[in-house]
């Protein structure tokens, strides 16, 4: 009796060391890459921290009714790497969103002539311009603001009901789903950009008329600092218009992915 009692107690001990490591992968692929949650700038001591205390009140509510019989290295390596990408996936999603205000702001600096003037971003160790930092920090505030960080953990987590960990299934539409994300966050950056864009075009053409009828005016003088002016105006009346489409295109990107696990444990195609 003593043995079958030690026997069932090392098998549920070693039930739980699974099923922790399954749902700590998963979290931890979101955290490592999802804006909020896995910036460089934060320490790793300080994510990893974080995903394990998630991780600790995850795993006694899949415990009861989870099972898992793992082979070998082999298999364990397959299920993790299984978990990983899912994480990850949801993870990307949020990130290639957040590029959509980056491509705006690199847009809008090259239009502008200010391309040169740059600032270093902790997220991708690298200069970028000053207008894609500036709506980087806004798409961040929005973000926060209107609890994107927990929308997102409350996806992930509504995989683990429709993928128990070690039992979800390859999600082969995962790329197709990172494509149309990727499209959509183009998409959402030249919106976001056209009305700016139009201003400086439209203030280049003014002055290229104005320096035909006045050719003694040093329109090189001039024309720099009409064009900053013509930015910095059309980008405060625009930076509301740019925040609403950035918060509405973010959910519905978050809610496609979710929609695309659910669809995934049902066996349908994506």
């Amino acid at each position: 009796m003593d043995a079958a009692t030690a026997a069932l107690s090392t098998a549920l001990l070693e039930n739980t060391i699974v099923v922790f490591m399954l749902i700590l992968t998963r979290l931890g692929g979101l955290i490592i890459v999802a804006p909020g949650f896995g910036a460089s700038s934060a320490p790793i001591r300080i994510r990893a921290l974080l995903s394990i205390a998630i991780a600790a009140v995850i795993t006694p509510l899949h415990i009861p009714s989870l099972s898992l019989e793992v082979h070998n290295l082999i298999h364990l390596a397959a299920l993790l790497a299984r978990e990983a990408s899912i994480g990850l996936i949801m993870g990307s999603v949020v990130l290639i969103m957040f590029s959509s205000l980056q491509v705006t702001g690199q847009v809008v600096g090259q239009m502008s002539g200010m391309q040169m003037a740059g600032a270093y971003d902790a997220a991708t160790d690298n200069t970028v311009s000053v207008f894609a930092k500036l709506l980087d920090l806004v798409s961040m505030a929005v973000f926060l603001l209107i609890g994107g960080h927990r929308a997102l953990m409350s996806a992930l987590l509504d995989t683990f009901k429709h993928l128990p960990p070690g039992l979800s299934k390859h999600a082969p539409g995962g790329a197709q789903l990172l494509q149309q994300t990727l499209s959509q966050s183009f998409e959402v950056g030249l919106r976001a950009a056209a009305p700016i864009m139009m201003s400086v075009l439209l203030a280049v053409i003014v002055t290229g008329l104005i320096s035909r009828t006045l050719p003694q005016l040093n329109i090189l003088a001039i024309g720099f600092g009409i064009n900053i002016l013509v930015l910095l105006g059309s980008l405060l009346f625009s930076i509301g218009a740019i925040t609403w489409l950035f918060q509405a295109q973010i959910s519905i990107a978050i809610e496609r992915a979710v929609d695309f696990f659910a669809e995934s444990a049902n066996g349908l195609s994506p």
